[in-house]
């Protein structure tokens, strides 16, 4: 559902349903888990106008890159080459 926001771009949906949806999502994603729609959802909110729920929501992309759980980020011990990985 966020995804027909950014990159689907659907037409029609008000933006109290937008930011519902994102909320939503937010709520029920696994913290400590990996989720491609993470910079497609901070795309989707700078459309609403909401960067700093833009910024958390790009930061945790960064955060699975490096693998690490519980918003540590200590990149070069764990993931030296920066891999991305699902």
């Amino acid at each position: 559902v966020g995804l027909l926001q950014y990159p689907l771009e659907v037409s029609g949906i008000d933006d109290s349903v937008k930011r519902g949806d994102l909320l939503y999502y937010e709520s029920v994603t696994n913290p400590d888990g990996y989720y491609t729609g993470d910079s497609s959802y901070s795309i989707a909110w700078l459309a609403l106008g909401n960067r700093t729920a833009a910024d958390a929501q790009f930061a945790r992309t960064f955060l699975y890159l490096n693998g690490l759980p519980n918003n540590v980020v200590v990149a070069p011990h764990y993931n030296p080459f920066n891999v991305w990985k699902e």
